[in-house]
């Protein structure tokens, strides 16, 4: 048999070289595929977690929670802007105020007991137990607080007001410290009031994480159950309980560059479903309070607050739906936000007076809010059922309503 010609063998040879080139360089791009986002991967984990203050100066236009969620509202978001904000101060420990059952409270509230510090200055007054979030709590700027406008009134002749809103409690914390606290005052005929912001607060009931462990309501069939925090040692919680987010890189494509519709995101964060349970979760605690109120007797009310942005627009959906669900649980209510646009219309009082650079009232809101609660008071309320010791079993009849 004879040998092929030489040129036939070179150009075999030559057609075999480039296919194996062609094979390496398929390779090479497909490592480079794979390579390439596990790289990008590991270095933006360098910058956004490492205790380093070099990835923490560098990192710094990284470490935003939403250029890697879509959803505002969940306990990856919370855990990043905790673990973005402490950096390398990160250390193990209990916060101060902790509770192993409501997550947190303030030193006005005594530990293991819940008695108030200030239960002395009711001096024969009827109570009044405030329960809420910050706004209610007056955390963000110096006296006078709800207390002391109320004892500063015509109202405070009978009433004294006891303070138990703590900053960052959602509606879920301020029915468990509502359950611990009530009965300490309930032989003296209290008013029960639940102030929380609409926009914000009703979003905290499902989170297991809120700057610091916290407990929650977790749906079980048709009802919820209460699970107590998982420890009160922040960093150790966030060690066992990490963010859920498998890709920072893949997550910052989608969200921080924005390559995927923002609808499309939230669905990929299961975004309905949490709206849904968030609504559920809602109506749940609204009737538990209403039932707590309503087995002792004790008269009580809603006091619905909210953000500048959105007394700067025109009620919402969001509103409406709460309204309704208040009234689905019984549950009267007196909302802000007439007080503030009578302040607006009356005094020529802009939102930024009231609230400043900050989301929280400054004290001039403040006393604007506490219109509120005064109208409240009175049994001039703007929804749901008027209450009545008829309605409720409770025979002793309430103090004389003040002039």
């Amino acid at each position: 048999m004879m040998a092929p010609p030489r040129d036939a063998r070179l150009a075999r040879q030559a057609r075999l070289a480039a296919s194996a080139r062609k094979w390496r360089r398929l390779l090479a791009l497909l490592l480079a595929l794979v390579a390439g986002p596990l790289l990008a991967e590991g270095v933006l984990r360098w910058l956004l977690f490492s205790p380093s203050l070099l990835a923490e100066r560098l990192g710094r236009p990284f470490r935003e929670p939403s250029l890697y969620l879509a959803s505002p509202h969940s306990d990856d978001q919370e855990k990043l802007f905790t673990l973005f904000r402490l950096g390398w101060r990160a250390s193990h420990g209990i916060p101060p105020c902790a509770d192993a059952e409501i997550g947190w409270i303030k030193p006005e509230i005594e530990r293991v007991t819940y008695r108030h510090a200030a239960q002395d200055s009711l001096a024969g007054r009827r109570p009044v137990l405030l329960y809420g979030s910050s706004f209610a709590a007056c955390g963000h700027h110096p006296d006078p607080c709800f207390q002391d406008l109320l004892d500063c009134s015509d109202l405070g002749r009978s009433y004294g007001l006891l303070n138990y809103a703590v900053s960052g409690h959602g509606l879920d914390q301020s029915l468990l410290l509502l359950e611990k606290s009530v009965d300490l005052y309930a032989d003296l005929d209290p008013v029960v009031v639940i102030a929380f912001v609409v926009e914000s607060d009703l979003s905290r009931a499902p989170l297991t994480f809120l700057n610091r462990p916290k407990p929650r309501f977790r749906a079980q069939g048709s009802t919820f159950v209460l699970e107590p925090p998982d420890g009160l040692d922040c960093l150790a919680f966030m060690e066992r309980h990490p963010p859920s987010i498998q890709s920072y890189f893949l997550r910052y494509l989608a969200n921080g560059v924005g390559l995927l519709p923002l609808e499309w995101r939230r669905r990929w964060e299961g975004e309905p479903a949490a709206v849904q349970e968030r609504r559920e979760l809602t109506t749940f605690l609204l009737r538990q309070m209403e039932r707590e109120c309503n087995r002792r007797g004790l008269e009580h009310f809603v006091l619905l607050f909210h953000l500048p942005s959105a007394m700067e627009a025109q009620p919402g959906g969001i509103e409406h739906e709460l309204h309704a669900q208040l009234e689905d649980a019984g549950l009267a209510w007196v909302d802000s936000r007439s007080d503030v646009e009578r302040a607006r219309v009356q005094h020529g009082c802009t939102v930024h007076e009231l609230f400043g650079t900050s989301i929280h009232p400054n004290g001039l809101g403040t006393a604007v809010l506490y219109q509120a609660l005064a109208r409240g008071l009175r049994c001039e309320r703007d929804g749901g059922s008027e209450w009545s010791p008829r309605l409720t079993g409770h025979t002793d009849d309430p103090p004389p309503a003040p002039r």
